[in-house]
């Protein structure tokens, strides 16, 4: 079985068992990114989608959504989440997180639930999914042992 999912709460609840593996998927390679914003037809260049996005088909699908227009996604969806998710964090606490995600633990879990209840909102509203747009963000594999 083969589960995908962007909430760490899914994660979680799913580690427990033993028979669950689990791969970060957030990104795709970037043959793979260009094969999927080709079929998005961008109006945008595909180097500066991918220097833009990282390769996060999520937030491909965001700049589509914001018609290809880079700036009103970086002011309307990418700015207002990284404001709330880093609010109180010192500076210094997050450049080490950038250097190193495991020297925290505490507060790079409270970065992760402070991310979960918008994608809750998100699939809660069930416009992305409907369109068949939703984002795979922690590829689960589950195999009996």
């Amino acid at each position: 079985m083969l589960l995908a999912t962007s909430e760490g709460v899914s994660r979680r609840k799913l580690l427990v068992h033993t028979y669950v593996h689990v791969y970060i998927m957030w990104n795709l390679p970037r043959d793979g990114f260009e094969e999927l914003a080709k079929q998005l037809d961008p109006s945008v260049d595909l180097d500066t989608a991918w220097m833009l996005t990282g390769g996060n088909p999520r937030a491909l699908i965001e700049l589509l959504e914001y018609r290809w227009n880079v700036d009103r996604w970086m002011n309307g969806a990418v700015l207002p989440r990284v404001r709330v998710a880093v609010e109180g964090i010192d500076v210094d606490m997050l450049r080490a997180l950038v250097d190193d995600p495991d020297c925290d633990p505490a507060t790079a879990k409270l970065l992760e639930d402070r991310n979960t209840p918008r994608l809750e909102a998100q699939s809660g509203s069930g416009a992305r999914h409907r369109k068949g747009l939703g984002m795979a963000g922690t590829r689960l594999q589950a195999s009996r042992s």
